[in-house]
Formats: structure tokens, sequence, C-alpha cells
């Protein structure tokens, strides 16, 4: 069987030839229109639909995406900020998103203040020792990246703990990075009352902790808590002190759970 091509007039040609034409200048006007809400105008680092979903006065065009310290009484494990957004990002297709030293800091959260602005939380617990530069990132329909300025904060924790540390099966594993070789540690286990389960002693060469516990507490006793409390403790060896850590350190605060 052979198939060819239908017979079309010229008058029809001409037809659909301006057709594609309309066709192409209406995708050019679309581009175009989609490109102009993808560029920063006024160089604050902000596009005109960003602006517009952040309600930026046009006459005052300053970048909002500020993180402004908010006082909470856990700090520095947990460091808090607001943000002076007052409009809803996400019934505009956006949302927001902390970055840490160029990339997501997946141990933070932002949510919705009373007062309607935004407050954002960002674990320190979880985070590398030394300087870290924090920025707000709007993520909009458009390829272009929308940031905030940056703010520096300095993580002095001696142990960076692996996020995996915050749940457990039949056993838990506490796990992190030390910023010393050497050191002795002690961990304390509290249930949520704040009672003392468990005390666990431990040294480490390698520069991390690997501690597992089996949920038996100092009696020998198997606990079924749904959730527990770890305080650790550093005494960085001579060695480790050399390696420019202090002789010593306390972190209080609880792993989240």
């Amino acid at each position: 069987m052979r198939f060819a091509p239908a017979y079309q007039s010229k008058a029809a040609r001409s037809q659909l030839n301006a057709i594609a034409a309309i066709a192409v200048v209406a995708l050019l006007l679309s581009c175009s229109k989609q490109s102009d809400e993808d560029v920063d105008v006024h160089g604050n680092g902000l596009t005109r639909y960003a602006e517009r979903v952040l309600g930026v006065d046009p006459l005052a065009p300053t970048n909002p995406l500020v993180l402004i310290p908010v006082v909470t009484g856990e700090e520095p494990f947990v460091l808090t900020y607001e943000v002076p957004v007052r409009t809803d990002v996400l019934s505009n297709r956006c949302e927001l998103f902390l970055w840490d030293n160029g990339t997501a800091a997946d141990t933070s959260e932002i949510k919705r203040h009373t007062n309607g602005t935004y407050l954002v939380t960002w674990d320190t617990l979880f985070a590398a020792f030394g300087q870290h530069a924090l920025q707000l990132r709007l993520g909009t329909p458009f390829p272009l990246s929308v940031f905030g300025p940056k703010r520096m904060e300095n993580v002095t924790n001696l142990v960076q703990f692996d996020p995996a540390s915050t749940s457990f099966g039949g056993k838990i594993h506490i796990e992190g990075k030390l910023h010393c070789g050497s050191a002795d540690y002690r961990i304390d286990i509290s249930d949520i009352n704040t009672n003392l389960v468990k005390t666990i002693f431990g040294h480490t060469d390698k520069g991390a902790i690997k501690q597992g516990w089996d949920l038996r507490d100092d009696a020998g006793q198997v606990r079924d808590d749904q959730e527990f409390r770890a305080k650790v403790y550093i005494r960085p060896t001579p060695a480790g002190v050399s390696n420019g850590a202090p002789p010593n350190a306390g972190f209080p605060p609880s792993l989240p759970p």
C-alpha cells in the first residue's frame, strides 16, 4: 500500500502558512512575557515575579528574604530567624528554602509565624564545625534562582551528628563526626521527663563517635519508651586539644526525636 500527500490548493497552503506565522509570533510573545517575569529589574536579587509574590514595594524595592535572629533560649544548637514576608508564597506556586553554604539545609524548618511572617529554624547539631553562609531561596515557576542576602554563622560544636541518630527501632545508634581526632566521651540518655536512663562512656581515636545502645537501662531492663533525650560530653585528649579543640565540651540539649 502506498501513501501520497493529500492535494492542497495554493490558497489553502497560504492560509496554513499564515496561521503558522501567527502561532510563531504568539509563541515568541509568550516567551518574551515569561522572560520579563524572570528578570531582576531593580538589582536586588529578586525577579519581577518574585517581587509581586513577596509584596515588595516598587518604590522601595528592598529584598525581604533576610534572616533576622530571634532569641529562643535554644542557642547555639538551634538557631531561629524571622523573615519579614507576610504574603502566602505557597498560594503563588512558590516555596521558601534555607540554604547552607550553597546547598539546601536538610535540618531546617520554615513555617508561618502567628504574626503572618515566617519563622526559620536551623539545627546546628548536624552542621559541620566552622563558618556557614545561610540564605533564603525562593523557589518560583521560573528558572532563575531567587536568593536573599547571606548571613554568616559560626558553628563551634565539636560534634556533627548524623541525622539518622534521631530515629531508632530495636537499637539506638548515636553517630557523629568530631572536630578532633581523639577524645573521651560520655553520653547521658534520659526519658522525656529528664530521668536518667543510661550512661555510656567511650573513647575514639578515629575522629568520630559510633555508639550503639540496645535500649537496656543501667539496671538491665529493656525500655519501651517512644522517645529519649541524649546529652553528649566530649573531652579531647592532648592530641585532640593540639588540633584546636577546647579541653572540654558539653552538648546539653537533646537530640531531636
